[in-house]
């Protein structure tokens, strides 16, 4: 009843019927949602205040975070113009906003910031609330946003730790935290391999170090996470990635059990089961994931090569050539160019034929 008010342009009784639901259910998620969006031209404050409920919820839900980032963003844009104006810095602010595409950018949020002189201008407006507003969360958080978006993870860090140190009842803030961290750990990852490509000879065992680092702080960080939403299944699938890189096998495939749950993250949960199965030596359960993953493609895309290609090498490793011969031969009439597809099918025909 309420989207249907909602698409019929009635908002505000679309509102009423959305805060009744929210009176009984006050974390219903989809409830927070709608809520969310119908504020979300008219009252940036009500609106990132329903996005937040629900990343207290489902810290990885997709749309709020961005919402929030983007109303935070907007705000801080907003507030800079409105202060610049009233202090007689008009005419130097509409300077700097000239561009229509840029202006646009710059009020709807992080993701929109393309130019480095977007970015210095976003930067200056979120410094400014900060020093304007400096026991407010939100100054920190927007101004952690746009460093992140800018790639400075260091300084979006700092930022979110302060946000944290003004509100540390609010868990999402501490994962904010978190990310920034994992970020920058994996731009020094990188940063050392290209050392390392370029001659450098102790850059890659830095490198080596410093990924073990990272996965090791990643770990930690999400088992917090994972405590804090057990219920969330797309967490528990990122989770269960950091515990296969680190070798745990056995708590990845926990993790896997319950993100297979998750529609979207079916086949790659079954994939990763197989994977971690494989790792542990159990040749027949491996193949069983596999076999549970392919059933969800209708088409042969790269994913689906992927797992056929899995199974036919596992299928020769268990010495059934007539059964890794059919999986090969899929990817061969839609893909005779695939990795060594080719050769297999040939080996694995002789082979079996034999």
């Amino acid at each position: 009843l309420g989207r249907a008010a909602g698409a019929c342009d009635m908002d505000k009784t679309a509102i009423w019927i959305f805060e009744d639901i929210l009176s009984v259910s006050p974390s219903d998620i989809d409830t927070l949602r709608e809520l969310g969006r119908l504020f979300y031209e008219t009252d940036e404050k009500k609106a990132s205040g329903y996005f937040e409920r629900i990343l207290v919820t489902n810290h990885s839900d997709k749309e709020a975070h961005e919402a929030v980032r983007d109303l935070a963003a907007r705000a801080t844009m907003k507030q800079g113009v409105e202060g610049a104006a009233a202090s007689g810095e008009k005419d130097s602010w509409k300077q700097m906003m000239k561009d229509t595409d840029s202006a646009k950018r710059l009020e709807f949020g992080t993701k929109m910031l393309k130019t480095k002189e977007e970015f210095d201008t976003a930067i200056a407006y979120a410094t400014d609330q900060v020093r304007k507003k400096p026991e407010d969360p939100k100054t920190w958080v927007s101004l952690g946003e746009i460093h992140m978006a800018q790639r400075a993870y260091e300084k979006a860090e700092e930022a979110f730790l302060k946000a944290c140190e003004l509100d540390t009842a609010n868990p999402t803030l501490r994962f904010k935290v978190g990310d920034a961290r994992i970020k920058r750990m994996e731009a020094r990852v990188a940063e050392l391999l290209e050392r390392a490509k370029g001659g450098d000879a102790n850059a890659a065992e830095e490198a080596k170090k410093a990924d073990a680092e990272r996965i090791a702080f990643a770990l930690e960080d999400y088992t917090s996470r994972v405590r804090a939403h057990p219920t969330d299944l797309d967490l528990r699938y990122r989770y269960g990635e950091l515990l296969y890189r680190g070798g745990r096998w056995k708590e990845a495939v926990a993790e896997f059990q319950h993100a297979v749950r998750n529609p979207k993250r079916q086949k790659a949960a079954a994939a990763r089961m197989a994977d971690c199965f494989e790792r542990l030596g159990n040749d027949d359960l491996a193949h069983d994931h596999l076999a549970k993953a392919l059933e969800q493609f209708n088409t042969v895309d790269e994913d689906c090569k992927g797992i056929l290609y899995r199974l036919g090498r596992l299928e020769e490793k268990r010495g059934k050539l007539p059964e890794a011969h059919g999986h090969f031969m899929k990817i061969f009439e839609v893909d005779i160019n695939y990795r060594d597809v080719s050769d297999r099918v040939e080996k694995t025909r002789t082979k079996g034929a034999g």
